[in-house]
């Protein structure tokens, strides 16, 4: 290895990785310091390597702490409690005051002389893997270190990045230099990316005790992010004037937001609208292309007012809210029924999210069509009936059915007449056979 090439490419790999060239020099003399040790030093021993900025030159010592009778214990010996910081002598690791004195007149008692040993220009192959190994692993423990300074504490803040990588279903993202990873669970279902697009998402949390190099964890399926999303839009959010005092989200599909102001001088609603709907579809343009639709409402502790804004727009005529059992019985339009079973009911699953309710929605004839309990939705009726184009295609399969069944019992008793045709066919003709032989015998006979 050629020691002042190493300066450059130190200088290259700080300009990379954006870590500081003291930092990255600090790493290669640890690791150099461990392979000369590994391939040339005792066990015992306290290796050390300094590499020189200006010439290139790597120089070892080995390391030993100036100690006075004071510092030292007789092995075996128990100590007196927990402050005691005494240590066994070790004539590899320690050496006494005195003797220190006599190679450094100015030491002082607890501090570390070097001794020069000889330079080794080249290292055996596996003192070179393992510096090798020890640099990588310093490398990320050097990134994740930058990173933890750069991020720490910025949870819940919307970054951008780069697509980078896409593994079993996650998003790997470049931000800041660092690898960050979006989970499967964590996507928008539906939304397709592609490597070197950019993208963006929120810091969901920052684990420094990952064994993986991808410590750092987004979202863009959350509710968090929403949020986040209406505050980089909405000043009013931002500083405060109005809070988001509840939602509820099918990432993809559909979010239904709850806002209150304590500000009589701002409109709430409006302020996460904005002029003719430019801050909702700002938002709108971040989820799954601008395909997950958006609820704006304003807050009220009253459930049934409550539960009537948020079911829009399913048009009801009562609403009757049970405290002790946490239930809600919502009377509907029957013209409105087909709206309830859209996409699976997610309307009126988000309304029971949002107002954090139990539901049973009935029509005008007091049929119960769903209940909602504890976030699962059950159906009690065809839902076919209230969807026209379902029923059509229903009435439209069962004549088609019925069609096929007759032409099929047609074609089976036209199939039935051919067939006893030929067998009356087949049947006259051995009539005919057997009276031309009765005459040939006849004709016989007189002969």
């Amino acid at each position: 290895m050629d020691l002042k090439e190493l300066k450059v490419a130190v200088k290259q790999l700080s300009e990379k990785k954006k870590i500081d060239e003291e930092v990255l020099f600090e790493m290669i003399e640890s690791v150099f310091a461990a392979a000369y040790k590994k391939g040339y030093a005792k066990v015992s021993q306290i290796i050390k390597a300094r590499f020189n900025r200006d010439t290139g030159d790597l120089s070892f010592f080995q390391v030993k702490e100036a100690l006075t009778d004071e510092d030292i214990m007789e092995k075996g010996e128990e100590r007196v409690d927990e402050d005691d910081k005494r240590v066994v002598f070790n004539p590899e690791r320690h050496i006494k005051l005195e003797d220190a004195k006599l190679v450094q007149s100015n030491i002082q008692r607890g501090e570390e002389i070097f001794f020069p040993l000889n330079t080794k220009s080249e290292f055996s192959r596996i003192a070179a893997q393992s510096a090798a190994q020890m640099l990588s692993k310093s490398l990320r423990e050097a990134e994740k270190e930058l990173v933890m300074k750069t991020l720490k504490g910025r949870e819940g803040e919307i970054v951008s990045g780069i697509v980078q990588r896409f593994e079993r279903g996650a998003i790997f993202v470049n931000i800041e230099n660092t690898i960050a990873k979006i989970p499967y669970e964590e996507k928008i279902p539906g939304e397709r990316f592609r490597e070197g697009e950019s993208i963006r998402a929120l810091i969901t949390s920052i684990d420094e005790r990952t064994r993986t190099g991808n410590f750092v964890t987004l979202s863009r399926g959350s509710s968090d992010f929403v949020i986040k999303l209406f505050a980089l839009n909405s000043p009013e959010l931002a500083e405060g004037k109005i809070k988001i005092e509840k939602i509820a989200r099918i990432p993809g599909q559909r979010t239904k937001i709850a806002v209150l102001t304590n500000d009589e001088a701002t409109d709430p609603i409006g302020s996460l609208v904005g002029p003719r709907g430019v801050r909702v579809l700002a938002v709108r343009g971040e989820l799954n292309g601008g395909r997950e639709y958006i609820d704006i409402m304003e807050y009220t502790s009253d459930i049934n007012l409550f539960v009537e804004e948020a079911i829009s727009p399913i048009k009801i005529t009562s609403v009757e809210y049970n405290e002790k059992d946490n239930n809600a019985v919502v009377t509907i339009l029957d013209e409105d029924a087909s709206f309830v079973f859209e996409r699976g009911g997610q309307n009126v699953l988000l309304v029971a999210e949002l107002v954090g309710v139990n539901l049973e929605i009935k029509n005008m004839s007091d049929e119960l069509l769903i209940t909602i309990k504890d976030g699962v939705l059950e159906k009690h009726v065809d839902e076919s009936r209230f969807m026209p184009e379902r029923r059509e295609y229903t009435e439209e399969k069962d004549n088609l059915s019925e069609s096929s069944d007759t032409e099929k019992n047609s074609t089976e008793d036209e199939s039935t007449e051919i067939k006893e045709e030929e067998v009356s066919t087949e049947d006259e003709k051995d009539e005919s056979e057997e009276s031309e032989k009765e005459g040939e015998v006849s004709s016989e006979a007189q002969k």
